[in-house]
């Protein structure tokens, strides 16, 4: 799959033909039906790849989707191969890093500095039942420490899924890997 998405719209009114091909602006012919298509293709560079194996036996797999052109403000983080059913978040900083274990965790923080979480209301979400969790970020309210910034052309971003696991019945967490974006 190269992550293009495809989306009927039946019924839709439009005046539109072909691919950008006209008349997207008039509604003239109701119910003409419509269907847009979307570019999900992965954007940057996976670093601190592969994470540790969490209790599923593989690691965590971060994927930033969408475009890399900070004026679109069209990015979604995406981690797969989580635990299902249970906790995780997405942190971003601007410095790469790496902190072997933090706090007893069972896999490795790779952001260093000051380094922010996606933790606005429905932005701590659980695994589904594939054990996937995938997040549309806004990328004019990007969080850090200090509150939130826009994001600006030329700067590079870093992503990591931290994420309640288990160690043989025990609580912990682990981390996925990490994906370093630079924006255009």
């Amino acid at each position: 799959s190269d992550g293009t998405v495809v989306a009927g719209a039946s019924g839709e009114d439009s005046d539109g033909s072909g691919v950008n091909g006209g008349g997207q602006a008039s509604n003239s012919m109701p119910y003409a039906g419509a269907a847009y298509v979307f570019d999900r293709s992965a954007i940057g560079s996976r670093y601190c790849s592969p994470a540790v194996p969490n209790s599923t036996g593989s690691p965590a797999s971060l994927a930033a989707l969408g475009s890399d052109a900070a004026t679109k403000n069209d990015v979604s983080l995406r981690c797969d191969h989580l635990p299902r059913h249970l906790f995780g978040v997405f942190l971003t900083g601007r410095v790469q890093g790496l902190i072997v274990s933090p706090a007893g965790s069972q896999g490795n923080l790779c952001l260093g500095g000051a380094f922010g979480h996606f933790a606005a209301p429905g932005q701590i979400q659980n695994s589904d039942a594939t054990g996937t969790i995938e997040l549309a970020v806004n990328l004019q309210r990007f969080p850090t420490p200090s509150g939130s910034v826009s994001v600006q052309v030329g700067e590079t971003w870093s992503f990591q899924c931290w994420y309640r696991d288990d160690a043989g019945g025990v609580p912990t967490s682990n981390f996925s890997d990490g994906v370093g974006v630079t924006f255009r």
